[in-house]
C-alpha cells in the first residue's frame, strides 16, 4: 500500500503538465510552448531535456545557444532537487 501513497499526486502533476502544454495549442494561452524534449515557460525561459541535448551533440549536429542553456537550467534543477523526485513526479 506504501507505494500508492504518491500516486494520486503524481497522476495530478503529469496531467497538469501536459494540459499546461496542449492550452497553449489549443486555447492561445503561452504557459509552456514547445514540446516534451524543449520548451519554453512563460515565452521567456529556455527548459530542455539534458539527455536530448546529450543525444544532439553526440550526433555532430549544430547546437543552439537556447538548448544548451536550457538543458543547463534543467540539469542545475535535477541537481538541487534530485532526478528521481522530479522523474516520479513529472516523467510519464
Amino acid at each position: 500500500m506504501k507505494k500508492y501513497r504518491f500516486l494520486i499526486l503524481r497522476r495530478l502533476v503529469q496531467i497538469g503538465t501536459l494540459f499546461l502544454f496542449a492550452l497553449g495549442n489549443y486555447a492561445g494561452v503561452k504557459v509552456l510552448e514547445g514540446n516534451l524534449s524543449a520548451a519554453r515557460l512563460l515565452g521567456s525561459l529556455n527548459i530542455a531535456d539534458p539527455f536530448g541535448f546529450l543525444q544532439a551533440v553526440l550526433a555532430g549536429s549544430a547546437i543552439a545557444a537556447e538548448f544548451a542553456i536550457g538543458a543547463l537550467i534543467v540539469l542545475a534543477f535535477y541537481a538541487i532537487v534530485g532526478g528521481r523526485v522530479f522523474c516520479s513526479f513529472v516523467c510519464p
